[in-house]
């Protein structure tokens, strides 16, 4: 009976109404419990009833309701208003944009926060200048600078980059190294050889604590520093910005190899010009081999070994007064680099076809 009586009620306010019998959410769904609202309850219920969400996750604005007062703004005491909603929807549209790109924006910081560390050695310059036998204490204060960098990479990894892949997984490294690592390997005895010629007879002879930092462990924190922002955080963002076009991967790899091969620019002042352009030109090289091994091989752990493996050509320059590059050294390292980013190039494609087929 109580059922009838709603029916013949409904049908009645129907015909009274001048609006619409039925509101539709964003679903689609008729939703006829609206109209009962509209007529039945008073407009303080519909405020109320507004501000609850439907199965569907939409609220009920007065836009849907013609007969619902708009709500009116308690701070301001003006109603709410067509132009407010729309440009709270804006607000709320960029600032869920911002939120999808955070990843993105903090990698970004990242890598100009770890290259500007890299280059000016602060904030560790600032206050470190141990002295440690007869090693440099320029090798120290960059040192401190990488922990404090990898402490800043760590930190933004762990609580903001969660969903970023550096790659940096112990699975296939020794199978990264031997199938990319012979080619580097060549070229660092190739190169070393080189400058033990340039360099005779050796003028120094260096305790075996110099040997070790200059030559070895500060080798290890730039090979590590380097391929973290400039493979696993810069080559990625370039590479998720060209998105899904065709070479994508390639486009990334030669931006930042040439970023690479500009940085070594500042190491080089104080040299003749042919041994600055020839260091950017092999140095943009080795990024390009970098990259390519870092991106077929999707772990980071590999361009860093190989990265340290190159470095260590510069050992004999302990055992020497001069600084300069021998001629002999400059001609292997352009061949040899060059060499290595033919084939960077050459197994970057191989890959691709593979993958394509």
């Amino acid at each position: 009976m109580r059922r009838i009586v709603g029916d013949i009620r409904d049908v009645l306010l129907r015909r009274t109404m001048k609006t619409p019998s039925f509101f539709y959410d964003k679903s689609n769904k008729v939703m006829t419990s609206y109209v009962r609202l509209c007529t039945l309850m008073k407009t303080v219920w519909i405020n109320k009833v507004r501000k609850r969400e439907v199965k569907s996750g939409h609220k009920i604005l007065s836009l849907e309701i013609p007969t619902m007062k708009p709500e009116v703004n308690i701070l301001t005491g003006s109603s709410f208003g067509i132009a407010r909603f729309l440009k709270q929807q804006n607000i709320n549209r960029v600032w869920s944009e911002i939120m999808k790109k955070r990843t993105a924006i903090t990698a970004v910081i990242l890598t100009l926060i770890m290259t500007f560390m890299e280059m000016s050695a602060l904030p560790a310059a600032l206050f470190c200048n141990i002295k440690i036998e007869d090693i440099d204490p320029i090798y120290i204060t960059l040192m401190l600078n990488f922990l404090l960098a990898f402490a800043i990479c760590w930190v933004c990894r762990r609580f903001l980059m969660k969903d970023w892949q550096f790659g940096l997984q112990l699975k296939g490294v020794l199978s990264g190294l031997i199938k990319y690592g012979l080619p580097a390997v060549i070229a660092t005895v190739a190169v070393t050889f080189a400058f033990c010629i340039g360099l005779m007879p050796f003028d120094n002879k260096p305790t075996i604590w110099r040997v070790v930092i200059e030559g070895i462990v500060y080798y290890i924190g730039v090979g590590i520093m380097e391929e973290l922002y400039l493979r696993g955080l810069l080559q990625n963002i370039i590479a998720k910005w060209f998105g899904e076009r065709k070479n994508a991967i390639l486009y990334a790899i030669l931006i930042t190899s040439v970023l690479f091969g500009l940085g070594h620019i500042f190491g080089a002042l104080g040299q003749p010009i042919v041994t600055v352009i020839a260091k950017t030109v092999w140095a943009t090289a080795l990024g390009v081999y970098f990259g390519a091994v870092y991106a077929v091989s999707k772990n980071l752990w590999v361009p860093i070994i190989l990265h340290l493996i190159i470095n260590l050509c510069g050992i004999p320059f302990c055992f020497s007064t001069s600084n300069r590059y021998p001629t002999i050294a400059l001609i292997a390292c352009l061949v040899s680099y060059v060499l290595l980013a033919v084939y960077g190039i050459y197994i970057l494609r191989k890959n691709n076809s593979r993958d394509n087929a």
